[in-house]
């Protein structure tokens, strides 16, 4: 018995995990982990003062 695909209603082999035609994942999700996200401590509020005093170069990335 082929598996339909619920996105674009290929049929799939009965081992497949994911639609050959769209990727979809078939069936039910068993294997998904899921882990908690942690909240990021508050910053403090000390602040630095940099005097800039000349470009010395440039790039892709940015301005030195």
């Amino acid at each position: 018995m082929a598996i339909k695909c619920p996105k674009c209603h290929n049929d799939n082999p009965d081992s497949a995990k994911f639609c050959g035609e769209c990727g979809t994942q078939l069936g039910p999700v068993k294997d998904i982990s899921v882990t908690k996200t942690l909240k990021t401590p508050k910053l403090s509020k000390t602040i630095l003062h940099y005097k800039i005093l000349e470009k010395i170069g440039e790039g892709e990335m940015g301005v030195v």
